[in-house]
């Protein structure tokens, strides 16, 4: 059966387009490049700029045709689109790509749905990506990673405000919310609102999960997140990713951006494809310490650029080989360390 048959409704070109939140969509995945591909579906003008500027860190880029569309209306069918066309048998779940929808009502969530997808890895609907629905998915995974512990919200200014009650919408008790602010005003504020005032020294920060954002001040309370992320408490900052994804993730001596980790499979010193059939160039750095003297400095040699996922099979790059060769000094390589650059990374990954 097509899971993808015509619907009833067509769009007609009378239809107003869907306001896209162009600051949700920087803040998710998609607008920072952390996908290899991005398969767009739906009316012309409701994607809208979301398979433009928005998207501009990730530059394979795909268009799914929208059965209930008119051909002049569908992205994927009107004569000029840019993109190529994403295969209507592959919309299943498939690392490294995220399909992205214009509305809630595209017959090919199901097929996505029925086989284990999950929204904003697999697929992201536009008329749902808000700002408001990031701030709480990521409020509900912050207090998911808390547990029990109690929470330390480092100061009550706007943004501190902003969090405080995002919080309470997922049905934190006040109680369990301790401020820290220094500032008169903000702690009468904040016990106003039910949440206990503590002294950035009070024994209750120790175990806590902490909330900090980018305006949180370095001086005062840099030491606590520090020591939050050392003991591996839950932490929210602000000013990462809206999924807290790090920068890169290790695999052994191998370092992979979001991007990269989703697209690339690691088995020792080789990576593949994942299950996405897409020809992705690769460009591979390695880092060493290299002795100098009575000095180890650090090191970046290129590791020279290649080609991984064709669709005839699986098809895997040893990074030992990839090597453009030793250094005419001597390398420590204890300290080795290899970063692999996949195309589609933004200029913060990089």
């Amino acid at each position: 059966m097509n899971s993808l048959a015509p619907a009833a409704a067509i769009f007609p070109a009378t239809n107003p387009p869907i306001a896209i939140d162009a600051a949700a969509i920087g803040a998710h995945g998609i607008g920072r490049g952390d996908f290899a591909a991005l398969v767009f579906s739906g009316d012309v003008d409701s994607i809208g700029e979301a398979a433009g500027y928005c998207t501009w860190n990730t530059r394979r880029k795909f268009a799914l045709a929208d059965p209930r569309c008119a051909p002049s209306r569908c992205l994927a069918r009107r004569v000029g689109s840019p993109f190529p066309l994403w295969p209507t048998d592959r919309v299943r779940p498939t690392p490294g790509v995220c399909f992205v929808f214009a509305d809630e009502a595209h017959p090919a969530l199901d097929a996505l749905r029925s086989r284990d997808g999950l929204e904003h890895e697999h697929f992201v609907v536009l008329s749902r990506l808000t700002g408001d629905a990031m701030m709480a998915r990521r409020t509900a995974n912050f207090i998911s990673a808390a547990g029990a512990r109690p929470i330390a919200l480092l100061g009550y200014g706007d943004q501190g405000t902003r969090l405080a009650g995002a919080m309470l919408d997922c049905a934190v008790e006040q109680g369990r919310v301790h401020v820290v602010d220094d500032r008169a005003d903000r702690q009468v504020a904040a016990a106003n609102s039910g949440m206990r005032v503590v002294g950035a020294s009070d024994a209750i920060l120790s175990g806590a999960a902490i909330v900090s954002s980018p305006l949180t001040r370095p001086a005062a309370f840099g030491a606590i997140v520090h020591r939050a992320v050392r003991d591996g408490r839950a932490v929210l900052d602000n000013s990462l990713p809206w999924d807290q994804r790090p920068e890169l993730r290790a695999r052994a001596n191998i370092r992979l951006s979001g991007c990269a980790e989703r697209a690339l499979i690691v088995r020792g010193e080789c990576v593949c494809a994942a299950d996405h059939g897409l020809e992705l160039a690769l460009s591979i750095i390695h880092e060493c310490d290299v002795r100098i003297g009575p000095r180890a400095v650090r090191s970046l040699r290129s590791g020279g650029r290649c080609t991984v996922g064709g669709s005839s099979g699986e098809h895997t790059i040893n990074l030992a080989e990839a090597s453009v060769g030793e250094s005419l000094t001597h390398l420590i390589e204890s300290r080795h360390r290899t970063f692999i650059h996949l195309e589609g990374q933004s200029n913060h990954q990089d």
